[in-house]
Order: C-alpha cells, then structure tokens, then sequence
C-alpha cells in the first residue's frame, strides 16, 4: 500500500489489491478532502466509482456493457442503469417518484408524485399507460388495432373499447350511465338516468329504439318495409305496425279501445269503450259497420249490389236487405210486427199488432188485401179488370 498528499486539506491514495478468492488484480483509488470524499475501484472491464460529500451522494458501476449510476444529494435520489438495449432511470424527490425502463421495443415510464401516479409501458406495438390523482384514475391501453381506456373520477366512470372495427363507450357520471357500441354496421347505444332509460341498435337496415321513464314506454322497430311502434303510459297503451301495404294501429286507454288495420283494400276499424263497441270493415266493394251501446245493436253489411241492416234496441228489432231488385224490410215491437218484400213487379206487406192483422200482396195486375181485426175479416182480389170483395163478419 502506497500513498501521497497532493495539498493541505486534500489527500490522494493509490492502493494496488489481489482478490484473496479469485486471484485477480484490483487498483483502488481514494480521494478525500474535508467532507468529500471519493472513491474509484478499477479491475479489467469494471468500475465503480463513489462520490459523497455532505448529504450528497453518487455511486457509479461500469462492468463491461453494464453501467450504473446513482446520485443521492439530499432529498434527491436518481438512479441510472443500463446493459446492452436496457436502459433504467429512477428519481426521487421527497414525494416526487419518476421510473423509466427501456428494453429493445419495450418502454415503461411510471410517475409518481405526491397523490398523482402515471404509468406507461410500451413492449412493441403494446401500449399501456395508468394515471392516478386523488379520485381520478385513468387507463389506456393500445395494441394493434386494439384500444382500450378507462376514466374514473370520482362518481364519474367512463370506458372506451376499439378493437378493430369494433367500438365500445361507456360513461358513467354519477346517476347518469351511457353505453356505445359499434362494430361495422351495429350500432348500439344505452342511456340510463334515474329512472329514465333509452336504448337504440341500428345493424343496416334494422332500426330499434326503446325509451322508459317512469310509466312512460315506448319501443321503436324498422326493418326495411316494416315499422313498429309501441308506447305505453299509465293506462294509456298504443302500437303501430306498418309493412308494405299492411298498416295496423291499437290504442287503448282505460276502458276506451281502438283497432285499425290496413292491407292493400282492406279496412277494419274496432272501437270499444265502456258498453259501446264499433266495428267497421272494407274490402273492396264490401263494406260492413257494426255498432252495440247497451241494448243498442246496429249492423250493416254491403256488397256490390247486396245491401242489408239490422237494428235492435230492446224489444225492437229492424231488419232491412236489398240485392238488386229486391228489397226486405222487417219491424218488430212487442206486440207490432211488419214486414215488406218487393221484387221487380211483386211487392207483399204484412202488418200483425195485436189483434189486427194486414196483408197486401202486389204481382203485375193481381192485387190481394186481406185484413183481419178481432172478429172482422176483409179480403179483396183483383186480377185483370174483374175485382172481388169478401167481407166477412
């Protein structure tokens, strides 16, 4: 061991070593002045230097490829390593915290200071970096085509997914929640706020929408030609469906109910509330109207050339036809009945109330009355020019 003393205050020594296990040669270099000091040790390819004066501190290793540094003044700590493609980085600095580490493709940072955090990393086409302040927290993370992030902050939430052609969003403040997805041609999208909530899918041609708030629904479909649309409130029910030439509309609120349908020339039509109920059809040249409130009955049914109807309320009923040259007519009350026929030249009434009774019959130039009224009996006949009169009493 050999030493000398450059200056006052400052001492330089040079110490030459062999390993004890090894065998090797080592050279050790040792400088210090006041509360500095340093050291260097030296064999072959490696190095290690140490620095320290006060509250610093520095510590440097060189082995071949492979190299070390660390300083340490104070509060402050930095640390640096690196080996052929990898490279290491740290600091610190009371709350402060700072990583970074690089291997070929691969990089990863992580931040650190105080109630904030951030991360990084990235091994080729792989990304992923993280945030952390406080409440608030976010990721994302990114290979290839793939890409992911996630927010939160607080009551907040929000996450976004992209593979591809493949796309997810969903946000969440709070009471509040809102979902996104889209993959080529599907898209899809969610709404949720208390008690208030919308979906809608569209994938090409095909559309649907639904909506609830409270009691309140409603549900939206297209596909193409068709339609479909429902909602419901309360009491309150309607829903429309529409394809091509088909149209159907419902309605129905409470005790009051509505019904209509349309194909091409076809038309029916059902209104019921309470003790009233409507019916209405058409097709083409027919037509039929039905109608009941209470004891109330109406029908009426046409087609072409054929008409007929019927009343009834209570004890009255009506019954009346046409078909070209014909025509029925039909009144019934209690103890009153009527009835007429006519077809081209041949017309017949009949008349019963009570105990009088009423017949007239009409064919061309023949004519017949007969009337009958307790023990009262009248006929009359008239063929041609020559009439007769039989009373009878």
């Amino acid at each position: 061991m050999s030493g000398h003393r450059e200056s006052p205050g400052r001492e330089l020594l040079h110490t030459h070593h062999t390993h004890k296990h090894t065998g090797k040669k080592y050279r050790s270099t040792l400088v210090e002045s006041g509360k500095y000091r340093s050291t260097l040790v030296e064999s072959g390819k490696y190095r290690s230097t140490l620095v320290e004066s006060g509250k610093y501190r520095s510590t440097s290793v060189e082995p071949g490829k492979y190299r070390s540094t660390s300083v340490e003044p104070g509060k402050y700590r930095s640390t640096s390593v690196e080996s052929g493609k990898y490279r290491s980085t740290s600091v610190e600095s009371g709350k402060y915290r700072c990583a970074s580490v690089e291997s070929g493709k691969y990089r990863s940072t992580s931040v650190e200071p105080g109630k904030y955090r951030s991360t990084s990393v990235e091994p080729g086409k792989y990304r992923s970096t993280s945030v952390e302040s406080g409440k608030y927290r976010s990721t994302s993370v990114e290979s290839g085509k793939y890409r992911c992030a996630s927010v939160e902050s607080g009551k907040y939430r929000s996450t976004s997914v992209e593979p591809g052609k493949y796309r997810s969003t969903s946000v969440e403040p709070g009471k509040y929640r809102s979902t996104s997805v889209e993959s080529g041609k599907y898209r899809s999208t969610s709404v949720e706020s208390g008690k208030y909530r919308s979906t809608s899918v569209e994938s090409g041609k095909y559309r649907s929408t639904s909506v609830e708030s409270g009691k309140y629904r409603s549900t939206s479909v297209e596909s193409g030609k068709y339609r479909s649309t429902s909602v419901e409130s309360g009491k309150y029910r309607s829903t429309s469906v529409e394809s091509g030439k088909y149209r159907s509309t419902s309605v129905e609120s409470g005790k009051y109910r509505c019904t209509s349908v349309e194909s091409g020339k076809y038309r029916s039509t059902s209104v019921e509330s309470g003790k009233y109920r409507s019916t209405s059809v058409e097709s083409g040249k027919y037509r039929s109207r039905s109608v009941e409130s209470g004891k109330y009955r109406s029908t009426s049914v046409e087609s072409g050339k054929y008409r007929c109807a019927s009343v009834e309320s209570g004890k009255y009923r009506s019954t009346s036809v046409e078909s070209g040259k014909y025509r029925s007519t039909s009144v019934e009350s209690v103890k009153y009945r009527s009835t007429s026929v006519e077809s081209g030249k041949y017309r017949s009434t009949s008349v019963e109330s009570g105990k009088y009774r009423s017949t007239s019959v009409e064919s061309g130039k023949y004519r017949s009355t007969s009337v009958e009224s307790g023990k009262y009996r009248s006929t009359s006949v008239e063929s041609g020019k020559k009439g007769k009169d039989l009373p009878h009493q």
